[in-house]
């Protein structure tokens, strides 16, 4: 029998929006990190890189990073962290927990950038995190697309690689998303489970029969 494996993904899953990202660019703004060239390639990320992202453009955007050195950026990503940490809601933890206490593998597979994720899936005790890998060079990062991100068939793809190294398969886990973006993955599970969904998730787990669990407000 295949190994049983826990999926969850981290903005509007694990925490509530707006976004773990989000509010990590606006810690870098209070703390004058981002300066206006920073915000010129930023805002020049997508005129350069439509033609090959089209409409998934913004999301590949980390140009913000540019120059920063990944030592200070992951230093303050764990400070970062230990923040989110508190606001993780019960019902969640318990998810996660029952899942570790089975001795599940668990994975945190998120499009959220690694020096967020990685520092908070440790502390929730995740068997292995993959999240957003941005483009760096001699130690700092680059405007450059992220070298490894979690999305669509990105994602499917990532999922399917930890089961197969679980020696366990997609049709045997469990897996938690909020968002139409996590409908290709979902599908392919045996236990769905829709937190606190966008309106076309909703739709689909209702149509399908899945699960459907709301964070407390």
């Amino acid at each position: 029998m295949a190994e049983q494996v826990a999926i969850f993904d981290l903005d509007g899953t694990l925490i509530r929006l707006p976004s773990s990202e989000r509010r990590f660019i606006a810690q870098l703004w209070a703390r004058r990190l981002l300066n206006w060239r920073r915000a010129a390639l930023f805002a020049g990320f997508p005129l350069a890189w439509l033609p090959r992202f089209g409409r998934d453009v913004a999301r590949k955007n980390k140009a913000y990073l540019s120059g920063l050195e990944v030592a200070l950026v992951r230093s303050l990503g764990r400070a970062f962290a230990a923040e989110l940490l508190a606001e993780v809601p019960r019902t969640m933890r318990s998810e996660l927990e029952q899942h570790q206490r089975a001795g599940r593998p668990t994975l945190l597979l998120t499009g959220s950038p690694d020096f967020i994720a990685e520092p908070l899936g440790a502390l929730l005790g995740f068997s292995e995190v993959i999240a957003t890998r941005p483009a760096q060079r001699g130690g700092r990062y680059t405007w450059m697309p992220p070298l490894v991100h979690p999305m669509g068939k990105t994602k499917l793809a990532l999922a399917r690689d930890f089961c197969e190294r679980q020696d366990s398969t997609l049709a045997a886990a469990s897996a938690y998303g909020d968002s139409q973006l996590d409908i290709p993955l979902l599908i392919q599970c045996a236990r769905p489970v829709a937190v606190s969904p966008d309106t076309q998730l909703r739709h689909a787990a209702a149509e399908r029969g899945w699960r459907i669990l709301e964070l407390p407000a």
